[in-house]
């Protein structure tokens, strides 16, 4: 069994979280949890929020770099 990760995404001011493989799999989970139009999925952004599941699970912590 492969370990998913956690990614938070927004779409049109909505927020769902997802548990995916990779971030194109989370994408693709999104656009169907949300009905978004295939016209309008470049409006969807995915952030990895968490690596692992469960008790492993490790929260990931994004920062600018200036």
């Amino acid at each position: 069994m492969t370990s998913t990760n956690g990614y938070i995404c927004f779409y049109n001011g909505a927020k769902i979280e997802v548990h995916a493989q990779s971030s194109y799999a989370a994408q693709q989970k999104a656009i169907v949890e949300l009905s978004i139009p295939k016209k309008h999925t470049h409006r969807l952004a995915v952030v990895l929020a968490e690596i692992g599941t469960g008790a492993d699970a490790v929260q990931v912590t994004h920062r600018p770099t200036f």
